[in-house]
């Protein structure tokens, strides 16, 4: 009985030090922009309680894709429709969270369209450093203007219509 245990130990062990951990990398994407939007008045134009505010049902976002606009439509997903609207408290206001094109090749500036529901469009135009398990934006332009990324809050503009 005293060998068996002891066979059975020296197995256990010996399997135990040949197993090779696998190694699991992480992926980190950060594709998302934020949009304070507001009237000339300073009305929050995202917040529910303003009057004329943008109803997220109503705003639709495209890809440009191989010269091609495609509607962001995804009813699989947590976010469907390619951006989220959410009270950030510390900021005092609504934001509007864009999450950008990045189905171009590697490193070419990709092209978004947000349609406000109004006959008002915007574009944004991001420029993602794509690598293995890493995407991120690394510049982008709203409307042709370019947009300056926050280390803290990364891209967060504010847009007046």
């Amino acid at each position: 009985m005293k060998y068996a245990i002891i066979f059975t130990s020296v197995l256990i062990l010996a399997n135990l030090l040949s197993c090779k951990k696998k190694s699991v990398k992480e992926t980190a994407i950060y594709l998302s922009v934020y949009i304070k939007v507001q009237n000339a008045q300073g009305q929050d134009l995202l917040d529910p309680q303003t009057t004329g505010y943008f109803k997220p049902e109503q705003i639709k976002i495209y890809y440009l894709v191989n010269g091609e606009e495609k509607l962001y439509d995804r009813p699989n997903l947590n976010i469907s429709r390619g951006f989220t609207i959410f009270n950030a408290s510390t900021y005092g206001c609504y934001l509007m969270n864009v999450f950008v094109n990045n189905a171009n090749a590697e490193n070419e500036p990709t092209t978004t369209y947000i349609d406000w529901g109004n006959g008002d469009r915007d574009t944004i135009v991001a420029a993602i450093d794509k690598r293995e398990n890493y995407q991120m934006i690394t510049n982008a332009w709203y409307n042709g203007e370019e947009l300056s990324n926050e280390k803290e809050s990364g891209f967060l503009f504010q847009v007046f219509k």
